[in-house]
C-alpha cells in the first residue's frame, strides 16, 4: 500500500490534473472528504492520488486517463438505429474495463481511511471486476482472494494468478440462477 499522504514526495504535476480524472474530478470524490474536513490537504491528496496511479501503471502498464468517447453512426445505422450514436471505449482504460475506475475510488478510501490496514480483499466477479481489483491490489501490496464462475474465462484467471490473486472457481449450483 502507498505510505499515508504525509509521508509522500510531492509527485504530482499539472499536467497530471488534466489527464488523470481522479485528479481533474478529485472535489467530486467521496474520498475527497478528508480535505473537505481538514484531514488532509489539497497537495496531499493529489500526491496519494499520483502515487497510487503510478504504482497501477506499474503493474498495468498505465495509469487512468479519461478514456475517449467515439461517433458510431456506422454502427448505429448497421443495428437500424437512426440517430447519431456515441460510444464510450473503455477497451484502453486499466485492466481492459471500466472496472478498475470503480475500484481506485474504493482504494483512494483503505489509503485515507486505513492506511495500515494489510488485510486481504476479496471480490466475486465474472471477470473483469476480478482482473481490475487485483490489478489495484497488487498496486497497493495487498493480498486478494477472487470468486470467480467456474466457467470464467481462462485468460482472465491465468492473468488473476499472475497478478498473485488466489482464484476461486465457484460451481452454479441446480436452483440457482445468475452468477453463481
Amino acid at each position: 500500500m502507498p505510505p499515508p499522504a504525509s509521508h509522500m514526495a510531492n509527485t504530482w504535476s499539472p499536467s497530471a490534473a488534466e489527464a488523470n480524472p481522479f485528479v481533474r474530478f478529485r472535489d467530486r470524490l467521496d474520498s475527497y472528504e478528508a480535505v473537505r474536513l481538514g484531514t488532509m490537504s489539497d497537495e496531499e491528496f493529489l500526491d496519494l492520488v499520483s502515487r497510487l496511479d503510478e504504482r497501477v501503471a506499474a503493474v498495468d502498464g498505465k495509469g487512468f486517463v479519461e478514456t475517449p468517447v467515439i461517433t458510431a453512426d456506422a454502427l448505429a445505422h448497421h443495428i437500424g438505429v437512426d440517430l447519431s450514436l456515441h460510444v464510450k471505449d473503455e477497451t484502453g482504460n486499466v485492466g481492459g474495463s471500466h472496472k478498475a475506475r470503480h475500484l481506485f475510488g474504493s482504494a483512494l478510501h483503505l489509503c485515507i481511511d486505513q492506511p495500515d490496514d494489510s488485510r486481504s480483499l476479496a471480490i466475486a466477479s465474472c471477470g473483469n471486476a476480478a482482473l481490475g481489483a487485483a490489478i489495484i491490489a497488487r498496486a497497493m501490496d495487498r493480498a486478494i482472494e477472487v470468486f470467480v464462475p467456474a466457467w470464467a474465462d481462462s485468460t482472465i484467471t491465468a492473468s488473476l494468478a499472475a497478478l498473485g490473486a488466489e482464484v476461486q472457481r465457484c460451481e452454479r449450483r441446480p436452483d440457482e440462477s445468475g452468477d453463481p
